[in-house]
Formats: C-alpha cells, structure tokens, sequence
C-alpha cells in the first residue's frame, strides 16, 4: 500500500486554512467594502479576548498603501483613538484615548479600528499570540509531507515539544503576573522594564509552540489512520 497523508490530515489542514484566513481576512474585507463580512467575523471570533493591545492593523497611509503594525504602540497609548464597530459584545465604555490598558479591559474592550497619527487601521480577527500559533502550525503540516516523507508515524520525543511549550508558558505567565501585581519585575527575563509584553515576543513564543504542533500532530494523525486500516 502507497503511503500518503492521512484523511484526517487533510481535513485538519482544511480547518486550520480557514481559521487563519478568517483571521487575517477581515480588515481586508473592510478596505474593499464588505464590511458585513467583517462584521460577521469578528463576531465570530469574539471567544477571544480580542484585546486591542494585544493585537496587530492593518493600516492605510496617505497614498493608500496598507501596511500591517501593532494597533497601539506601546509608550505611545495617547496617540490612538479606538473604537468599536462591528463586535455586538464589545463594552463601549472603553472607546476612545487612553494612557493606560488595564486588564480589566480584556474581554470587555473589542475594538477593531484604530486612529493614530493621522492613520486609520482595523484589527485581525484574533490577537496576535492565537495567530502566531495557527498560521506556523499550518505552515508546517503543508511542508511536513515534503521534508519528513508522506505517511510518517513515528511521534518524536514528546519531551522536546514540552522544551518548545515552555516559551509561550513563560511569556503568558508572566505577563499575567505583571498585570495582576502591576509590576514589570515579573518580566526580569526580557531586561526591558515591560508591564505588558509585547507583539514581537508573542510571535516568537506563539510560532515556536505552533510549529511544534504541527510537527507533532501530522504523525499522530497518520498514526491514528493507519491504526484503523490495520483493524479492518
């Protein structure tokens, strides 16, 4: 029998496709004018906590250029002016200019446009450290059958897929602590003095931990496939 990806692979693959383009789709969909669209799926993301500042725009200069950047600028609150639009549970008590992003605002504060330095910009449909897992995670199933073979079952040592968990672990964490206590000395790691992490850092954590399961979960799929034909 010819090896090949598993059904469930391929399936799960399909369902990982659509979750990233609902994501990164959305502030495209409302430069192009369909903002129902949008709408719909911010709604249906709003299982996220969608924090604005923990999340990246999609940005528009003066020639009409769109450029992708943190929608709040970390030091720089005052400069934005946030709304929102389209999630129906997002609390507008949190509109406007702020100095300081709390975290009782996470949950609450669903705002998908932005307004800076003359700029406008609208959110992703999730923060920053969701995606930075599932777009890797997808990233490395479609390259795994190229680079590892078709049809591999064999699981690698599940202790280095803790090893690369520990990052994202320790990022959360701490960043968790910091806002509680209000205290960057939970963030002695970094050296840079952070009440709040930042979306660099969430990438970096998030795309390790989503490569790692990616890594892991196309020979485990195929595990479970080839398992079931041998029992037929």
């Amino acid at each position: 029998m010819k090896l090949t990806e598993s059904k469930i692979y391929y399936f799960a693959l399909i369902l990982l496709f659509l979750l990233n383009l609902s994501i990164f789709l959305t502030p495209f969909l409302i430069y192009s004018g369909n903002e129902e669209v949008a709408a719909w799926l911010y709604n249906f993301h709003n299982y996220d906590h969608q924090w604005i500042y923990r999340s990246e725009c999609v940005f528009k200069d003066s020639v009409g250029s769109l450029f992708i950047q943190d929608c709040i600028i970390q030091g720089k609150e005052g400069e934005a002016k946030i709304s929102t639009l389209y999630t129906t549970n997002g609390d507008p008590k949190y509109n406007g200019i702020f100095y300081e992003y709390l975290q009782d605002q996470i949950g609450e504060n669903k705002a998908e446009r932005v307004e800076r330095n003359g700029l406008v910009g609208y959110k992703f449909a999730n923060d920053v450290r969701d995606y930075a897992i599932y777009l890797p995670w997808m990233l490395v199933m479609i390259a795994y059958p190229f680079v590892f073979g078709k049809g591999r079952t064999d699981v690698p040592d599940s202790r280095w897929f803790i090893v690369a968990l520990a990052p994202i672990g320790i990022d959360g964490t701490t960043q968790l602590l910091a806002g509680v206590f209000n205290d960057p000395v939970y963030y002695w790691l970094y050296s840079f003095g952070l009440n709040e992490s930042t979306n660099l850092i969430r990438w970096i954590t998030g795309g390790i931990a989503g490569a790692a399961m990616g890594y892991y979960f196309v020979p485990i799929l195929n595990r479970i496939e080839w398992a079931k034909k041998k029992e037929k």
